[in-house]
C-alpha cells in the first residue's frame, strides 16, 4: 500500500478516518507497515487503551467507533502510523488494502514502544 492508496482507502464518513486524510495531506509523516497482528489481540489491547484515555480525559478521535469497526475485520490486519506535531494516527489496514478502522490521539500518548518496524 502507498501513501496515496491510504488516502484513498481512508472513509471520510468516519471522524478519524477524515481527520487522518487530513493530516496526511497537510504533510503528516506516513509509515505503512507489512507485518501482519492478530485482530482479536489488536481489539483487547485498544480497548484497553480507549478506556484508558477515556480516563485521562485526552481529546481523542475515533474512540466512540474504533473497536466495533476493528472487530468486522477478520484474522490479521497491518497498521499505517500518521504522525503529525499534535496528534497521532493508528490506521488499520485488511488483507484486501481497505481501512477497516483508525483511531487519533495527542501526540504525546504516542506509544513508540510498541510501534512495529517499517517493512
Amino acid at each position: 500500500m502507498t501513501e496515496a492508496q491510504l488516502i484513498d482507502a481512508l472513509n471520510a464518513s468516519y471522524a478519524a478516518d477524515a481527520a487522518c486524510r487530513e493530516a496526511i495531506e497537510s504533510g503528516g509523516q506516513v509509515r505503512i507497515f507489512s507485518g501482519r497482528v492478530s485482530v482479536d489481540q489488536l481489539v483487547r489491547t485498544y480497548a484497553i487503551r480507549v478506556r484508558h484515555l477515556a480516563e485521562l480525559r485526552a481529546e481523542t478521535v475515533g474512540s466512540d467507533d474504533l473497536i466495533a469497526r476493528l472487530s468486522t475485520a477478520e484474522g490479521t490486519v497491518h497498521l499505517a502510523i500518521v504522525d503529525t506535531p499534535d496528534r497521532h494516527f493508528v490506521v488499520f489496514i485488511d488483507e484486501r488494502d481497505r481501512v477497516v478502522s483508525s483511531w487519533g490521539v495527542p501526540a504525546r500518548y504516542r506509544d513508540d514502544d510498541q510501534s512495529p518496524s517499517p517493512a
